[in-house]
């Protein structure tokens, strides 16, 4: 985008990349991204990405332990956590799935941290107009559209999160850089027709398969995954259109929300991964 309206907050040195990172693989034994990985060192991964994304946050939206702060579709309560433990006591964490919640406060118990975990409805929060920060992570805000009726879902539900903001307040979320997802699938996947890459790769000791295609001149990611179940082959297909980052602009803007920058976590679990920074208008 032209002029200064976007730019990068904060680039920290020293980013700690996993190409292909692929928690499955990790788990089984079948995949080396970064020296010797078992199952343990894949749960100490996800608890730095954790911390990194909250450092990005604190850092880049001037959060302090008095900021009212709600993670939207928080699952089992990552960062939920991360924040408590920082000494964050206006934590809200909601979730459309009660046994996300559940795990959530289970975890929370084990520290002694007390939470404040809903389960809601994206589309309809119960939630008051009162915070500070609202934000959502590992692609619960989807940048990317395929038809018009997502995108209509995807207006209401960003909407309501614009409406509990307080006025100046910050939201924030990951999103897929085009330009990072370009790179990252011309070092490691094939190129089968001009701007069209595609990668294989095979999990579950061979028994699934996962074919990723992104066709640039459309800018539509697609990810077959094909399998066996009780005897039959089962296939499971996805289509996404990657936005671009004018294009995330514009359409924040339209629910009240304007981008002020983007920030890239200290620790990253894939290459194609930023944050977006918007305020409320």
């Amino acid at each position: 985008m032209a002029g200064p309206e976007i730019e990068v907050l904060e680039t920290f040195s020293g980013i700690l990349r996993f190409k292909g990172f692929n928690l499955e693989k990790l788990k089984q034994g079948m995949m080396n991204a970064s020296g010797n990985i078992n199952a343990e060192q894949v749960d100490l991964l996800w608890a730095a990405s954790s911390k990194a994304d909250v450092d990005s946050l604190i850092e880049s939206c001037s959060l302090g332990p008095s900021s009212w702060i709600v993670d939207i579709a928080c699952g089992r309560g990552r960062h939920v956590l991360e924040f408590l433990k920082r000494g964050y006591h206006n934590v809200v964490g909601v979730d459309v799935n009660g046994n996300q919640t559940l795990q959530a406060k289970a975890s929370a118990d084990k520290l002694s941290l007390n939470t404040n975990l809903i389960r809601g409805d994206y589309y309809s929060l119960p939630l008051q107009p009162h915070f500070d920060f609202a934000y959502t992570m590992i692609s619960a805000y989807s940048s990317f559209f395929v038809s018009g009726q997502q995108e209509i879902k995807m207006r209401a539900r960003i909407g309501e999160i614009s409406r509990i903001l307080v006025p100046n307040g910050k939201f924030a979320a990951d999103f897929m850089d085009l330009s990072k997802l370009k790179s990252s699938y011309e070092e490691y996947a094939e190129l089968v027709e001009p701007n069209v890459w595609e990668s294989v790769n095979d999990s579950d000791n061979g028994n699934k398969t996962t074919t990723r295609r992104l066709d640039l001149n459309s800018r539509i990611e697609l990810t077959t995954m094909r399998w066996m179940q009780d005897g039959q082959n089962v296939e499971l297909e996805t289509e996404r259109r990657i936005k671009t980052l004018d294009e995330q602009v514009e359409f924040l803007r339209s629910v009240g929300l304007k981008v002020v920058g983007t920030v890239t976590p200290r620790v990253q679990l894939s290459d194609d991964r930023s944050i977006i920074i918007a305020t409320r208008f």
